[in-house]
């Protein structure tokens, strides 16, 4: 019977079912919607601003372990090495600027780590400033 409920449908592993089977070997059971990963209790939420600087703000204040959020999308952190920070998801690629201007693509489909100063693959807007929401799991683990 295939698993029609979203979180990796039709046997197909998505962002939702990467973030789930990871908390799921430390016994720990996420909810199957990235709605409803991103409304968790008692997980603390924050909403990112608009300015870059204030979102990199917000991603010093996290954890290994907490959740990103974009539209559609979710992300582990993973933490700042060097000025830049650090996420691994299940994806489909990502762009990165070349020196003239002019965008390249790489097309990876699979789980990957980057930076979030990447460029999303259908946009020219970086990860970065596509987050919509962090949530700091990582601190209601116990209480999940």
């Amino acid at each position: 019977m295939k698993d029609m409920a979203g979180g990796g449908s039709d046997y197909n592993r998505d962002c939702l079912r990467f973030i789930m089977d990871i908390f799921k070997c430390f016994g720990v059971y996420l909810p199957r919607d990235t709605k409803y990963q991103g409304n968790m209790n008692p997980a603390e939420k924050i909403s990112f601003p608009q300015q870059t600087e204030d979102r990199k703000i917000i991603l010093d204040g996290l954890k290994t372990g907490d959740l990103l959020f974009m539209k559609g999308h979710v992300m582990m952190y993973l933490g700042k090495f060097g000025n830049e920070y650090y996420v691994i998801h299940q994806g489909t690629g990502f762009k990165q600027k070349k020196p003239n201007g002019d965008f390249e693509g790489f097309d990876i489909h699979g789980t990957f780590i980057m930076p979030l100063s990447v460029y999303t693959l259908n946009s020219s807007t970086t990860y970065l400033d596509s987050l919509s929401l962090a949530v700091k799991i990582t601190q209601g683990l116990n209480k999940i």
